[in-house]
């Protein structure tokens, strides 16, 4: 059964709860039609018959409105980004980019999600600005391609669908907290033997998309864009923990005082990305979890080279300049790095005077 419940919800995404709905109100309708006849059955039966039919409107309403609450960043205009936004609209097309939200966030990723309302759906874009410091403007073009094949491929992606889902429960758990409401409290429980499938499933149909969307990416541009950018992308990831995050770990552990915060830091050692030598040993150094990527939501790098035609690693040239300066004006960088380590600072404070 939930294994059926899974696959529907790959396939119909948020509908897949009318196959719970509807049944529930029609045995609803039945049971308060035999109220006359039976009001001691009736009565004995409500126990279970409110709360399934409490669930099934909960999950009717979380359905038609998701997507209507509008927690969306403004995003960036091009005079913020004008870098960002002629890339865009190299990779995507003027049409598509004019549909487009983009949001610069500290994250050292991308990602392309949709948001939905009154007029349509529309694309919001993540960049993150570690990425653009970290990498040039080739490779930031191909991560764009990455994400425009994630967007464009939506509905052959089943994981989208499951996330959908997902997000209505997430819509109906913010209107309806578990523990506080008794809505919201019968679907938690009836959430719990099905949410180890649905996170199974969409590890398994995540890693599928990414491989699918590298193709589709180097289709776009070409597979040896695409593998450099894997590459300097997963040196990076090696640079940050080695030089940043695991540092900065340390330092927050022992610290009496606020450390320096991590933008400023991941500036200062952006510089060896443009060493030929170091990216290489990024790329050797041994992975602690190996190549099992069951728990994650992208395959293991290797074997993304490998669907792109590299089984071996191709020699790739480093950055010459990066993306940051070239892509986003100068103030708006500074604004943006202020906010960024401003909250970081305000969040470590908090914790060391606890």
């Amino acid at each position: 059964m939930i294994k059926l419940f899974v696959k529907a919800a790959t396939r119909f995404g948020r509908l897949a709860v009318l196959f719970f709905v509807v049944p529930a109100l029609l045995i609803g309708a039945v049971w308060l039609s035999l109220l006359d006849r039976y009001p001691m059955a009736v009565l004995a039966s409500s126990v279970v018959i409110i709360p399934m039919l409490l669930l099934a409107v909960t999950l009717l309403l979380g359905t038609l409105f998701l997507g209507f609450r509008n927690k969306t960043d403004p995003g960036v205009t091009e005079e913020q980004a004008p870098g960002i936004w002629r890339l865009w609209r190299e990779v995507a097309g003027e049409k598509q980019a004019n549909k487009t939200v983009i949001v610069i966030n500290d994250d050292y990723n991308a990602a392309i999600s949709e948001t939905r309302g009154l007029v349509g759906r529309r694309p919001v874009l993540f960049i993150g600005l570690p990425l653009l410091a970290l990498l040039d403007e080739r490779a930031v073009k191909a991560v764009l391609a990455h994400e425009l094949a994630h967007f464009r491929h939506k509905d052959t992606n089943g994981s989208l669908k499951l996330m959908e889902l997902e997000m209505s429960f997430d819509a109906i758990f913010d209107y309806a907290p578990p523990g506080r409401t008794v809505s919201g409290s019968v679907l938690y429980w009836a959430l719990g033997p099905i949410a180890k499938a649905f996170h199974e499933e969409e590890m398994r149909l995540s890693r599928v998309a990414e491989i699918k969307a590298d193709r589709l990416s180097a289709e776009l541009g070409d597979a040896y864009e695409t593998a450099r950018t894997l590459m300097l992308v997963v040196a990076g990831t090696q640079l940050l923990k080695e030089r940043v995050y695991h540092p900065l770990n340390r330092e927050v552990r022992g610290a009496m005082s606020v450390p320096k915060p991590p933008m400023e830091r991941i500036l200062k050692e952006a510089h060896c990305m443009q060493d030929a030598d170091m990216v290489q040993t990024m790329l050797l150094a041994p992975d602690p979890d190996g190549d099992d990527d069951s728990e994650s939501t992208h395959p293991h790098w290797r074997k993304r080279l490998a669907a792109l035609g590299y089984e071996e690693l191709p020699l790739i040239d480093p950055p010459v300049a990066f993306a940051l300066d070239r892509t986003l004006d100068k103030t708006f960088i500074a604004e943006k790095i202020a906010e960024f380590d401003g909250k970081w600072t305000s969040m470590v404070g908090d914790y060391l005077d606890r």
